[in-house]
């Protein structure tokens, strides 16, 4: 083999390299990306879990209102107010 054919065939390898590094970043890139999104959708549940823990809270609230009141209701009933 001659020297401009091994020439030839370092170019060759050096494109190839190029791509496969083009490649390698690319898909480093989007990795990146996606533990990224990874993080805003944990951070979003945790906001969630927060929310429906208040609604929670409020409708037991409520229910105990609720049954006071109905309790103050059928006292009141029952005493002929």
């Amino acid at each position: 083999m001659g020297s401009l054919e091994i020439e030839n065939i370092i170019t060759a390898k050096e494109k190839e390299l190029k791509i496969m590094l083009d490649g390698h970043s690319l898909v480093e890139q989007e990795r990146l990306l996606l533990q990224r999104d990874k993080l805003e959708i944990q951070i979003r549940i945790k906001d969630l879990d927060m929310t429906i823990s208040k609604s929670k809270n409020s409708i037991k609230q409520r229910e105990i209102e609720i049954k006071l009141l109905t309790k103050d209701f059928w006292a009141a009933k029952n005493s002929g107010g």
